[in-house]
């Protein structure tokens, strides 16, 4: 069963576009039929070190550069970590959808 219908989002958010990433995920999502990985990118934020989120609502895996540049990948079942992560990165994918849609 693909992931959306089991409730799994994946999102990915960078700094910049990077089109490698972004052709595979396009490769991806097409040959599954399926918006299985969403990507947003802007460079209108600042650097907010790309991240990851792959989340069912009840878990979440949040991946993103630390200070160091180096990647750092963190798991949660928490209900309330997981809540708070989702609303983080909700926030920068809100307002990196509204620069996409204020600039079009």
């Amino acid at each position: 069963m693909p992931l959306p219908r089991r409730g799994v989002s994946i999102k990915i958010l960078v700094d910049d576009i990077n089109r490698d990433l972004l052709n595979q995920i396009i490769t991806i999502n097409d040959n599954n039929k399926n918006e299985l990985i969403q990507f947003g990118y802007t460079n209108k934020l600042g650097n907010f070190d790309e991240m990851i989120i792959i989340s069912d609502n009840k878990c979440n895996l949040l991946i993103r550069y630390d200070q160091q540049n180096e990647l750092v990948a963190s798991f949660s079942n928490e209900e309330h970590s997981v809540w708070i992560q989702e609303i983080l990165f909700e926030k920068y994918w809100n307002e990196v959808n509204s620069l996409t849609v204020f600039n079009n």
